[in-house]
């Protein structure tokens, strides 16, 4: 009867081994997710750019078109897309980076009488300093010269095209290969039902992702539209721009918005001189920005997946953190992709009610 009994000195001894091994996969994930992000980042941008228009692939093999030309067909309608508006965008661009050193100036004279307030401020908090410090002793200056504006541009440049043509034939791969992969690990699971779970839950992950991505996709292209529409109404130089910017920076949330709304302030303030064409801008944008992230988003993409707010926030910031700005827009679709897979398993239903509400 007794040998029958548990120990209990043993049981949280085996429960701390668990813990312990489960920490240490967490660090092992970690250091893989960040020292592995020049592999990892460029394949989940070519998935999920993938899942949006593997449409127009499967629509090409409909109507008898093989995926590998199929792939190519489509690859080189968004090469030739992208590469359309880039070209448009870059003059208007390099233009503004060029006068990064007049900007500047111009904010400095038109921001003097708050700047004057905070170097007031700091002077007082100086003089503080220097009343409590008793030996009176201070730490030698260390010079650092930093890269150039010019040498950061180019490095920026140079990595960001090497990325994009790393993203641009995996994207190609899993666009011509993809299927046929998948199904091969299909046929390679050792049981019938697990079979026929895998696939379910790849059939489901897939439809309700690009659902999710081509809903947004179309949501972000609007958004756009209608800000670089507003903006040239009210008189702002290089709409089309900051339309784009918009559109681009409605793939992160609650960050995106902020940084658009920092950015129409700043060409609003040095564009106008009247307080009240520049506060236009911003209301604009501001109303703008409210209609979407409250009204148009929540109703349209609410109906079928609502996320919580919280999950979302610290995705942006976890991702963001290991990846950067690419980052913090794949948060959000690996939220959704996380949250389907949890809701195919019963076990990882009170993950699934953490991350968000499924609406049928």
């Amino acid at each position: 009867m007794m040998d029958k009994l548990e120990d209990p000195a043993a049981s949280t001894s085996m429960s701390a081994v668990q813990i312990g091994v489960v920490g240490l996969w967490v660090l092992a994930l970690l250091f893989t997710l960040y020292f592995a992000s020049s592999i990892l980042l460029p394949f989940f941008v070519a998935l999920f750019l993938a899942i949006i228009v593997y449409p127009v692939v499967r629509w090409l093999r409909l109507i008898g078109i093989p995926e590998g030309i199929g792939a190519a067909i489509t690859l080189f309608l968004v090469f030739a897309l992208i590469g359309a508006g880039l070209y448009g965008l870059a003059e208007p661009a390099a233009d503004w980076i060029n006068r990064s050193p007049q900007i500047i100036e111009e904010l400095r004279t038109k921001t003097w009488s708050l700047r004057r307030a905070v170097e007031d401020a700091q002077e007082a908090a100086k003089d503080v300093e220097e009343m409590t410090d008793l030996d009176g002793a201070q730490p030698d200056a260390v010079v650092r010269r930093e890269p150039s504006l010019a040498g950061q541009i180019f490095a920026l440049t140079w990595s960001t095209a090497a990325s994009t043509i790393v993203t641009l034939f995996i994207m190609y791969f899993l666009l011509a290969l993809g299927r046929r992969t998948v199904e091969r690990m299909f046929e390679a699971l050792s049981s019938k039902s697990r079979q026929v779970y895998a696939r379910d839950l790849c059939r489901r992950l897939q439809a309700q992702l690009a659902a999710y991505l081509q809903t947004l996709t179309l949501i972000n292209i609007a958004l756009g539209t209608i800000t670089g529409i507003v903006m040239a109404v009210l008189g702002l130089p290089n709409p089309v721009l900051w339309g784009a910017l918009s559109g681009f920076l409605g793939y992160i949330p609650y960050l995106g918005p902020f940084l658009m709304f920092l950015v129409i302030s700043t060409v609003s303030l040095l564009t106008f001189d009247d307080w009240a064409r520049i506060l236009l801008p911003m209301i604009a944008f501001a109303l703008i920005e409210t209609i979407e992230g409250h009204f148009t988003t929540p109703w349209i993409i609410g109906r079928r997946l609502t996320l919580n707010p919280i999950a979302v926030f610290v995705f942006i910031l976890f991702w963001g953190s290991l990846w950067g700005v690419m980052g913090a827009i794949l948060a959000v679709p690996i939220l959704v992709s996380l949250k389907i897979i949890c809701d195919g398993r019963p076990a990882l239903a009170p993950v699934s009610a953490l991350l968000g509400t499924e609406h049928g």
